[in-house]
């Protein structure tokens, strides 16, 4: 996979208002979850948080 496969406009958010590394984490998930670019957060999520 490579990384422009992830870039949708739908999985791409300005000036959003997350307080954490983890928050912010977790929300570009969300929007890779609801682009579909990715299948389940939570596998995606424990892959991310990993490294």
């Amino acid at each position: 996979m490579k990384i422009t496969d992830l870039l949708k406009k739908e999985s791409i958010e300005l000036h959003g208002q997350v307080k954490t590394k983890e928050g912010a984490i977790d929300r570009m998930v969300e929007l890779m979850v609801r682009s579909g670019s990715i299948i389940t957060m939570m596998a995606m999520g424990i892959g991310v948080k990993r490294k």
